[in-house]
């Protein structure tokens, strides 16, 4: 009765390690870089921001709550960005590097840009557009 009862520990740890690491074979294999969307904090905002890219149809999406995230598709540059900031009265003046700066009313915003993933950028706003 015991050997049969260690029988079946030990089978269920060896089904337990090939699934393991059939897991992380799978992952090797297909390439998934689960961790970038860890790079931002919490991954929700982005990942339903990347939904509404994707699915919707929208071309830059809102990520944080206070209005100073955003996210596009690489392809698009700054452009709309610029259209973005347009409707709030700020107009492109400069990019240096990863920063974009905007003027409005003698005031300077910086945007910092970084790419999330190769089909994405973040764009980062020192203040809030509301």
């Amino acid at each position: 009765m015991l050997s049969v009862r260690s029988n079946r520990i030990k089978a269920k740890r060896k089904i337990i390690l090939i699934l393991v690491t059939l897991l992380i074979l799978l992952i090797v294999t297909l390439n998934i870089k689960i961790f970038y969307l860890f790079q931002e904090g919490n991954p929700i905002p982005v990942l339903f921001g990347v939904a509404r890219l994707e699915f919707f149809g929208e071309r830059i999406a809102l990520i944080s709550s206070d209005g100073s995230k955003y996210i596009a598709k690489s392809e698009y540059n700054e452009s709309l960005l610029n259209e973005r900031l347009s409707k709030y009265g700020w107009k492109f003046k400069d990019r240096l590097g990863s920063g974009i700066f905007y003027e409005k009313d003698g005031e300077t915003m910086v945007v910092k840009c970084r790419m999330f993933t190769r089909r994405y950028v973040i764009y980062e706003l020192d203040r809030a557009l509301w």
